[in-house]
Parts: C-alpha cells; structure tokens; sequence
C-alpha cells in the first residue's frame, strides 16, 4: 500500500499538485487546507502522506492519490470517508475548513453546527437540510463523531 510520497513540485493546479518521483510524475489531490501550507515554487521538494484510492473505469482503473501534510490529516480524512455517502473527493472538499474547525463542529454535535458542515461536504451551494434531511444530517454527524471518537 502506498503511504507517502516525496518529490520535486513540477505542477500547481488549484487543487492538485504533480510530483516527479524519479521520473514519473504523480497526481496529488489536495484538500484545500493542504495546498495552502505547500510552497508554491516549482523545483521545490515535498513530502506527503497520502491516501490512495483506485477508481474501476470501465475495462480499466485509474489511482488517485489525496495528499496531506502529516499523519494526523490523513487519518482525520480517513475517518470522514468511513461515514456512508461520504466519499474521498466529498471529504477533500470538507478540508477546505480547517481540521480543528470541523472536528469542533462534529464535538459539539449541535443542529446548527451540523447542518453548516454537513452542508458544506454534501453540497457546497444548498444547506443540509436541502440535501440531506435535518435528522439524516444529524445521522451523519452523529455516526461521523462515533467513527472519530469511539
């Protein structure tokens, strides 16, 4: 299994980074948090812990790695993708808050805190309820805090 990653940055997208390692070139998506503390010069080395994940595309797959700057960040993520109908990419985009932010709003298992997250890693544009239900929103996050917690 891969786990991290070490490269020379050769690519900045908004939301990814390509890393040539010894030759080849690696896609890394990254959450929003993460390419904010990346440094932005090409050349520059890095090194991620990753989270990869294959992805069957008709006759063939394709691998995709999401990238992050410590161990804490990966197993956080990995934690959000052991909640049903919270998928890598859906978690990804939950990373545009800060990891303290969201695990605050998941502590305190308020409505409205919930309702604001769960809001912004179903469907950046509708509230939860729109998406999800107020009390599936609540499921979620209840089984999400479970998933995190104990």
């Amino acid at each position: 299994m891969f786990s991290r990653i070490s490269g020379a940055i050769v690519e900045r997208g908004e939301s990814s980074v390509l890393l040539d390692v010894g030759g080849l070139a690696y896609e890394i998506v990254l959450p929003a948090c993460v390419a904010d503390k990346l440094p932005a010069a090409l050349g520059e080395r890095v090194t991620l812990e990753i989270h990869p994940t294959f992805n069957l595309e008709g006759n063939s797959g394709r691998f995709t790695f999401f990238g992050f700057t410590n161990a804490i960040e990966r197993e956080f993520f990995e934690a959000l993708i052991s909640v049903a109908s919270i998928g890598p990419k859906t978690a990804a985009r939950a990373f545009a808050l800060p990891m303290a932010r969201i695990a605050a709003a998941i502590d305190a298992v308020t409505p409205e805190a919930i309702r604001r997250l769960a809001g912004r890693l179903l469907s950046p544009g509708l509230s939860a309820p729109a998406v999800l239900g107020p009390a599936r929103a609540l499921g979620a996050a209840d089984r999400f805090h479970q998933a995190l917690f104990g």
